[in-house]
């Protein structure tokens, strides 16, 4: 499944879109450290441990345990960020009754851009075009994307373009923050 728009094109990450992903990486590298609650990736990432990265993401997509796609321009010349779609029972640090509560909804999605983007219309307008996608093409009204409270500017995209916070996990993690489509 593709995603093409006038303002960005989504096709599944895979090991030819290194050299695109590795520039995207490491230009938001102190960003993705907040979004992930990681040390990845690190000052001196080399673009050999970012191909198998690539290659994994790509592994799980063939496999159907998760998809992620790459956001590129239109032309495809840029990569712009990456979208995760996982299944809920990825999310590993969830008690008992999160679990409960979670297991109704099909998946969660996280999505990053490119520093040079970020907080501008362009994350915008990405951001909503994703909504349309997963509700119209995918059919999933009832995704959920997810952040940690480590990064604003994401819970503030999300608030602005209206999104409504469905659940705050009870520990700390990448994903204690889980948003609705209203």
């Amino acid at each position: 499944m593709f995603l093409s728009t006038r303002n960005c094109f989504l096709e599944p990450l895979s090991p030819d879109h290194l050299l695109l992903d590795y520039e995207t990486v490491m230009e938001s590298r102190v960003f993705l450290r907040s979004w992930s609650k990681s040390d990845w990736p690190e000052e001196d990432f080399r673009l050999e441990e970012n191909l198998e990265d690539l290659k994994n993401h790509y592994w799980e997509h063939q496999h159907q345990i998760a998809d992620t796609y790459t956001i590129l321009t239109p032309d495809k010349k840029h990569c712009l960020g990456c979208v995760y779609i996982n299944p809920i029972q990825r999310i590993t640090t969830m008690t008992e009754k999160e679990s409960v509560i979670l297991e109704q909804r099909p998946a969660f999605v996280r999505f990053w851009t490119r520093n040079s983007i970020q907080n501008t219309d362009k994350e915008n307008i990405i951001l909503n075009e994703l909504v349309a996608w997963f509700t119209e093409i995918w059919e999933m009204k009832d995704v959920l994307f997810s952040c940690n409270k480590k990064v604003p500017s994401q819970i503030a995209l999300f608030q602005m373009n209206g999104l409504t916070l469905w659940l705050e996990l009870q520990q700390s993690s990448r994903h204690e923050l889980l948003w609705c489509i209203e």
